[in-house]
């Protein structure tokens, strides 16, 4: 049966009786408000809990919009990669705003979370630089943490030098 898409107007041959568009690129961009290629395109369908677009497909899966905008785009995602929205906006599937990051950028990069304010930090809390010979790597529970290694040898001082050292 040859019918029209809803999306782009151009001729197909359904498949089945309810399909209304030609492709997947139709079938994502007919819900997106898109604008120019500055401006973020939000999605205009369902927003999950999580507060992303989602899609769901002729398969009966749902689907992430971002990440549904980068495939159509012709990019493809590795597997334990990330799709990272650089505008900060959940519901934009404008591909000039999508870039694909591993997990250890999507979690620090961009984002507000405790381990990417940590990252951010020069200096410890009482001042100290946290580079070259005063930064110690230390591993807890598997995971790397920055330490100030001048913050280190006054918290093994007796407390009395330890209050002298920290006022001086």
């Amino acid at each position: 049966m040859i019918r029209n898409c809803r999306y782009c107007g151009d001729p197909f041959n359904a498949i089945h009786q309810n399909e209304q568009v030609c492709s997947d690129a139709c079938r994502l961009w007919r819900n997106v408000n898109r604008g120019s290629v500055d401006e973020c395109w939000p999605w205009v369908r369902f927003i999950g809990a999580d507060g992303y677009a989602r899609s769901l497909w002729p398969n009966g899966k749902s689907y992430y919009a971002h990440r549904l905008a980068v495939e159509v785009d012709g990019r493809e995602i590795p597997p334990g990669f990330y799709v990272d929205h650089i505008c900060r906006n959940r519901r934009c599937c404008n591909p000039a705003h999508l870039r694909i990051v591993p997990p250890g950028v999507n979690a620090t990069e961009n984002s507000d979370s405790p381990s990417a304010r940590n990252k951010q930090k020069t200096k410890c809390i009482r001042g100290h630089e946290l580079t070259g010979e005063n930064l110690a790597i230390q591993i807890k529970n598997g995971k790397p943490k920055r330490r100030c290694r001048a913050c280190a040898k006054m918290y093994y001082k007796s407390p009395k030098q330890r209050t002298e050292a920290a006022y001086a």
